[in-house]
């Protein structure tokens, strides 16, 4: 405590006692019900500073056995609060005194000075109680996922395009009513409870403040009405109003816990309902343990200062020290980057004995795949060095015999201006027409501008701009594997699998795949299924492995089902090669990618056709290796050939048909297309149709001459 502490002045002194008074029981002890209470009064708690670093120093200030702070612990609870919340002033706890001595003011501006505080009454004691607050925290992860989720920004994109760390930075709130669309996402209306009664909780936590926010509540009821008439909840756009009211992050962690209080009667204790609220209701994953105090407080303060400023010293030392990899780790991964880290980690330590020979799986695919092709080569009429003699065009009009005694006629000069006279003006210039004007567009004209347009918009600007750049590289098709007739528990456990690698829980599509190959044995009690159906495993397998990065498992696995013996005229012996092309082109290896790309392609050119959808496929893949070759007239052939044959199979809007239109432009957009602007050697100018003659100036009668 040493190190932390400061000498007050008797007015700052008097001051936070006074503050102290205000909010202590009659003993004169201040539990972490009021001290949070405080903070919210006082405008302290944000997103950035948020209830883990006030718990925290509370309870670093009171000490592991005591609940309470008296009067000299309260002080040093400010003190820590001052060096984590402004830690990059130069005396943090001027700055946090001038904080605390702000009231409750309404600017001329409609502007609130000071914190929203909750309506007092038993519930607010609830959810601000010391076992609510620990739940709070063993669950701060997936809440802060949630609540990045529902801001209206990325709710209205439907992807993340807000972060929590530019929630954190901005203080992002979200508004009132997209707590609404997260209630009946989550089912909590109507199933737990009614629009009317959320409304009233929703109230008590933020209470209104200004007359717009009176007016969004009680006379408009706007909540009310929108649940009303918006039938469509889940497409729907949500931006703020005029004096709509927004929660923050602890605000929203407040209404939840109102929720699970009121709602939840699985258990006699705040901490059960919340629990089971939130495993339950809004699918967090349950948390084993449930710790008092999470971290030191000086790692609180150093993570702050690290955070808040880019660049600094103490970016380097903080990332040294002991410890501080696990807490970053909690803090800036949400859970599902959480799963597949533990999930990468259980394969490292499975497969630490798994050694994977490149060149005995090089060697072995040599003597099965074709060679690179050569180039193509142009035949040339006359190649170097010319062997056969220059063919002039056009032949000269033959000269006319002289006539005459042989003598030389002299060549006939040019006649020259006359020249003016004395006081004759000079002639007037040449008037030029003007250039010809746009003409005004028809409606044929419309009808293909709009035709234009409606085509350059299949895409977002920035997925067209993004894809179309010269920078980014062809993409590949991915192949689809169609899964087999399987009992009903089996396919759903494979339609599982399907599910969970499409959404990015690699580590359950493998459980999901493995499980179901097992189930499915045990089913028909036999030690090995049938060639395909292997294949399938063994190709899916290798799929997600390649989508969670893991290039040497998915290697392993296509080799498998490279190995797999099927019918000699079957189709599907081409999906190994294709894996293997798959894996080997995003190890940057292009030439070997592009050898089995060939093989798949003699394969299915011969078994399906050359104008089907799986060798097209195969065609645009091709033209990607080629690509990367940078041989881009057989790159270009290839990818025209492919999104002929998709466009015919699938449609000019198939998602394959737009992939392989994307990677002619991206090929056009190479070296080989560049056509060089030649500058216009003459132009050719047009007289004036009805130049403006000017009017004569009438002058003075002049005297005849004699």
């Amino acid at each position: 405590m040493a190190e932390h502490s400061i000498i007050l002045r008797k007015t700052e002194e008097a001051r936070l006692d006074q503050l102290y008074q205000t909010k202590c029981d009659e003993d004169g002890l201040m539990n972490i019900t009021q001290f949070f209470l405080l903070a919210i009064e006082r405008n302290m708690i944000s997103n950035k500073h948020g209830i883990e670093i006030f718990y925290t120093a509370f309870k670093e200030a009171c000490g592991p056995e005591n609940v309470f702070l008296d009067n000299t612990k309260f002080y040093y609870a400010i003190v820590l609060l001052s060096k984590a919340l402004f830690g990059q002033e130069d005396n943090p706890f001027e700055t946090m005194f001038s904080q605390m001595l702000v009231d409750q003011i309404m600017t001329s501006d409609n502007r609130l000075i000071g914190g929203r505080v909750p309506k007092m009454e038993e519930e607010t004691l609830e959810i601000l109680s010391e076992e609510a607050l620990v739940v709070y925290l063993n669950y701060l992860d997936q809440l802060k996922q949630l609540f990045t989720q529902f801001v209206h920004t990325n709710f209205n994109a439907g992807k993340r395009v807000v972060s929590w760390r530019d929630i954190e930075e901005k203080n992002i709130v979200m508004i009132c009513r997209c707590f609404l669309k997260l209630a009946r996402v989550k089912f909590l209306i109507p199933h737990m409870l009614n629009v009317e009664f959320l409304e009233e909780l929703i109230k008590a936590t933020i209470p209104p403040m200004t007359a717009d926010e009176y007016s969004f509540f009680e006379e408009s009821h706007e909540i009310i009405r929108t649940y009303e008439a918006d039938k469509n909840y889940q497409t729907t756009q949500c931006e703020p109003k005029d004096g709509e009211p927004g929660l923050l992050f602890h605000e929203f962690i407040f209404v939840l816990g109102r929720i699970a209080c009121n709602c939840v009667n699985t258990s006699d204790n705040i901490a059960g309902k919340l629990n089971d609220f939130l495993v339950e209701k809004l699918s967090f994953h349950r948390a084993q343990t449930i710790h008092k105090a999470p971290i030191n407080y000086d790692d609180v303060t150093r993570k702050t200062a690290y955070t808040g400023g880019v660049g600094s010293d103490e970016e380097d030392i903080f990332s040294d020290e002991e410890g501080d990899d696990g807490w970053e780790t909690d803090s800036e991964l949400d859970e599902q980057q959480k799963l597949f880290q533990e999930f990468l980690n259980k394969k490292a330590e499975e497969e630490k004995d798994f050694i994977l020979d490149y060149d005995q799986i090089l060697n072995e695919l040599d003597g099965l795949i074709p060679p690179i092709p050569p180039k193509p080569l142009v035949d040339q009429v006359n190649p170097r060095p010319y062997k056969l003699p220059r063919v002039l065009f056009g032949k000269h009009m033959p000269k006319p015999d002289d006539e005459g005694d042989g003598k030389k006629k002299k060549k006939k000069q040019a006649k020259k201006a006359p020249a003016r006279k004395k006081d004759e003006p000079p002639p007037k210039p040449i008037k030029w027409a003007d250039a010809p004007t746009k003409p005004e567009p028809q409606t044929l004209d419309l009808v293909r501008q709009a035709r234009k347009e409606m085509i350059d918009n299949v895409f977002p600007c920035n997925i067209r701009g993004e894809h179309c750049n010269s920078g980014v590289a062809p993409c590949l098709i991915k192949e689809v594997f169609f899964p087999p007739d399987a009992p009903h528990e089996i396919a759903t456990l494979i339609e599982s699998a399907i599910v969970y690698q499409n959404s990015g829980h690699y580590e359950m599509a493998v459980h999901s795949f493995e499980q179901a190959r097992i189930q499915w044995r045990s089913t028909l009690n036999v030690a090995k299924l049938r060639n395909e159906l292997e294949l399938f495993f063994e190709m899916s397998l290798g799929s997600v492995y390649e989508s969670c990065g893991k290039d040497d498992i998915a290697l392993s696995c296509y080799m498998r089902a490279k190995n797999i013996n099927l019918v000699y005229n079957h189709p599907d012996k081409a999906f190994p090669f294709c894996g293997l092309g798959s894996v080997l082109y995003h190890m940057d290896e292009p030439a070997w990618s592009l050898r089995c790309y060939m093989q798949a392609r003699e394969i299915r050119e011969e078994r399906l056709g050359g104008d089907t959808v799986d060798t097209a496929t195969v065609y645009n893949n091709l033209g990607c290796c080629m690509y990367m070759l940078e041989r881009n007239q057989e790159c270009l052939a290839y990818f025209e050939l492919a999104h002929a044959i998709l466009e015919c199979e699938l449609g000019p809007q198939h998602e394959r048909t737009m992939t392989a239109q994307r990677n002619i432009m991206k090929s056009n957009r190479t070296v080989l297309n560049i056509k060089p602007e030649f500058r216009q050697l003459w132009t050719t100018a047009v007289p004036h149709p009805a130049p403006k003659i000017k009017k004569k100036k009438k002058g003075k009668k002049g005297k005849k001459k004699k």
